[in-house]
C-alpha cells in the first residue's frame, strides 16, 4: 500500500528546509563553488516515520531523480538534483563515491537513511574514514515521528484504500492507540480489511486486530 503524503507538525519544518535548499540547485559553473556543505544534505529518522515519502515529495517538486546503487557514480549530467534512499544499505565506499560525484559533477544530493548517519557504515569498511570526514561537514536533518493528527489522516487514507468505511470518531480512537509510525497504520488497515467479514462492529474489529498485534500499539 502506498499512503498519500501527509504534511503535519512533525515534518513541515524539515520539508520547508529541504525545499528551500533544493530550489538553489544551479547549473555547473553558476554560483559558489560546490562543497559537501552546500550540495549534500543528510536526512535520518526511525523506521516508518515517512522518510521515503518525504524524499519523493521533494524530488517531485524540484524535478529530481532517485539515484540507484548501480548508477551511484554515473549520474546524468543534465539532472541537478538527486536523492538516495536507504543509505544504511550502501557501503561506505559507495556513499563516499556518491558524495564526491555530487561535488565533481555539481548537483544537489539528498541522502536519506534509517538511524543516525554515523550508524550507516562500519568503522572497518573501506572508505569509512574518508566518509566520516565528509559527514562532519554536511547539514544533517532529523525527521520526527508523525504526530497524532498525521496518524489519524494516514489511517483514514489507508482504510479508504482497503475499502473500509469507518466513522471519523472510530478512526481517531484507533489512531490514538497506534505507534507513531506509518507501518503500524498500514498493518492495522490491511488486517482490519482481512477480518472485516468476521467481526461485527468497527471498534471491536480494531480491538481484535490490536490485541493480536500488540507491536502496533503504544506501550
Amino acid at each position: 500500500m502506498r499512503l498519500r503524503f501527509v504534511r503535519g507538525a512533525a515534518n513541515s519544518e524539515v520539508l520547508d528546509q529541504l525545499n528551500s535548499w533544493a530550489s538553489r540547485a544551479t547549473a555547473s559553473g553558476e554560483g559558489p563553488a560546490p562543497t559537501v556543505g552546500t550540495h549534500v544534505m543528510l536526512l535520518w529518522g526511525s523506521k516508518g516515520v515517512g522518510k521515503t515519502r518525504l524524499l519523493e515529495e521533494v524530488l517531485k517538486a524540484h524535478e529530481g531523480v532517485r539515484l540507484s546503487a548501480s548508477r551511484i557514480d554515473e549520474p546524468d549530467p543534465a539532472v541537478k538534483f538527486y536523492g538516495i534512499d536507504d543509505a544504511q544499505d550502501l557501503s561506505a565506499l559507495g556513499l563516499f563515491t556518491a558524495v564526491n560525484t555530487a561535488i565533481a559533477q555539481p548537483h544537489r544530493l539528498l541522502v536519506v537513511g534509517e538511524g543516525r548517519p554515523a550508524t550507516w557504515f562500519r568503522e572497518d569498511e573501506p572508505g569509512s574514514a574518508d566518509l566520516k570526514s565528509r559527514l562532519s561537514a554536511m547539514t544533517v536533518l532529523m525527521l520526527d515521528a508523525p504526530d497524532q493528527d498525521m496518524i489519524v489522516r494516514a489511517l483514514g487514507d489507508a482504510l479508504h484504500q482497503v475499502g473500509l468505511a469507518i466513522p471519523d470518531t472510530t478512526i481517531t480512537w484507533a489512531a490514538g492507540r497506534l505507534r507513531r509510525d506509518f507501518g503500524a497504520v498500514i498493518t492495522l488497515a490491511v488486517e482490519a480489511a482481512r477480518r472485516s467479514g468476521e467481526v461485527r462492529g468497527h471498534k471491536a474489529l480494531f480491538e481484535e486486530v490490536m490485541s493480536d498485534n500488540p507491536q502496533l500499539c503504544l506501550s
